[in-house]
């Protein structure tokens, strides 16, 4: 049974709002469970004010503080799609282990590419093998990688440093992109699973490429059906050439003079070797005729398809809006509740207990590990309480001590940052001294 690791990396342009569309399922694709959509989930939250996978992209790129304007063609993000053999998450999600999967999937990227780098995480569970995709912006402080002839100069002078730089070849390097698969695969051994053949040629293509070389085929096919049918109607004018001639004879002599030419016609015609390959040509142009045929037959069905589906989005997405402005037209805030209730089951691991006593507006008093997802030190509480509060129109969030979590998570990395920087400083200090000495 395989049991590989997957791990797709892919540079995207712009916000990529298409992507988004798939990942959030505003545009709905054939091989999606409609009936499983409800248990697709964020993995990470977004940071305040950012509601969509595009927006966390440009909010983290206009929040890096870039030395350098952004290009409008360049890669803005890195599209991510983790899973395995399908056989070997059917079996991580039969034992139960899921959840652990994506937090672990989670914890290898924050700390590959960086825990703002990664915007955004979504678990897919509505197709047919479990997976995850992922955004991460290449926000790098490396200094810039340099060319072969800037390496060959003699005399080298100090320069500032660049500080923070937008550069996906940076991250996807031939080399990098290596490392990632067996790290990723180190990092999944607890599950069974491990690292895929090293060096195969095996890649992965899109729909797009798939169906390019479908068309490609069936060009070729074309281009051999009409190059043999061109040879059949040779040998069939031939043969009425042979046939006219002995019509338009009278005397014998013609007569006999065209007989053997008709002979000789036919004889060349249906020899035994060239019968033979007469017979092959025909029976290639029959199936080639058959596989043209059932590739057009095919084409016509999935672009009928795809209308239809074009049609049930548009119809969906209408009666999804209909639906929820008559929500909040007799319920107000549902949509509301909705989310921030999401938000607290899947990001923040609150019980659903917790989780309706804070909806009716309770405040709620809890002691022990908060362990938000994404988070891999939990914040010890002792007697904390837990409110939510509606903090603007239609977004509502969740207290702990007066204190939003979003922003306890945020104070929390800042504090690490300067005790690290502190440290470091310290460590220096500590350095030039004995140097001194």
């Amino acid at each position: 049974m395989a049991n590989f690791v997957v791990l797709h990396l892919e540079k995207a342009k712009g916000a990529d709002t298409k992507m988004s569309a798939h990942i959030e399922r505003i545009f709905i694709a054939g091989n999606v469970d409609g009936s499983r959509i409800h248990l697709d989930r964020e993995l990470i939250a977004f940071p305040e004010g950012v509601k969509s996978r595009s927006a966390a992209i440009e909010h983290r790129i206009e929040n890096a503080k870039l030395k350098r304007k952004v290009g409008k063609n360049q890669v803005h993000a890195i599209r991510i799609i983790l899973s395995a053999s399908p056989e070997a998450m059917e079996r991580v999600e039969q034992e139960g282990r899921l959840d652990d999967w994506c937090e672990q999937s989670v914890e290898w990227m924050q700390e590959t590419f960086g825990t703002e780098n990664l915007v955004s995480a979504v678990l897919h569970l509505d197709e047919k093998t479990p997976h995850i995709h992922a955004t991460v912006v290449p926000i790098v402080t490396t200094a810039r990688r340099k060319k072969k002839a800037e390496d060959c100069v003699k005399k080298h002078y100090r320069k500032k440093v660049e500080g923070a730089r937008l550069c996906a070849d940076d991250v996807m390097t031939q080399a990098k992109l290596k490392h990632y698969q067996t790290s990723y695969a180190d990092a999944m051994q607890s599950f069974g699973l491990e690292r895929g053949i090293d060096g195969s040629e095996a890649r992965h293509i899109s729909t797009r490429e798939y169906y390019t070389e479908q068309f490609r085929k069936a060009k070729n096919l074309k281009e051999d059906i009409s190059l043999l049918a061109e040879q059949k109607e040779q040998i069939a004018d031939d043969l009425l050439k042979a046939k006219s001639e002995l019509k338009q004879t009278t005397l014998k002599k013609d007569i006999s003079n065209a007989g053997s030419n008709v002979a000789r016609a036919i004889g060349s015609l249906f020899s035994s070797k060239e019968q033979q390959t007469i017979a092959e040509l025909n029976k290639q142009l029959f199936q080639m005729n058959t596989v043209v045929t059932k590739l057009n037959k095919t084409i016509c069905e999935r672009e009928k398809a795809i209308e239809t589906e074009k049609d049930n989005v548009k119809f969906v997405e209408r009666a999804f809006e209909q639906f929820r402005r008559d929500i909040e037209k007799w319920f107000p805030g549902t949509c509301t509740n909705v989310a921030f209730a999401n938000r607290c089951s899947h990001s923040y691991r609150l019980s659903e207990d917790i989780v309706r006593k804070l909806l009716g507006g309770s405040k709620v008093v809890c002691t022990g590990k908060f362990a938000p997802m994404g988070e891999k030190v939990p914040f010890e509480l002792d007697n904390a309480i837990f409110s939510s509060m509606l903090v603007k129109q239609g977004h509502r969030e969740l207290f702990i001590n007066g204190v939003s979590v979003d922003n306890m998570i945020k104070n929390r990395r800042n504090q690490w940052y300067l005790d690290r920087k502190q440290k470091e400083a310290a460590e220096m200090a500590q350095k030039i001294k004995e140097c001194k000495r």
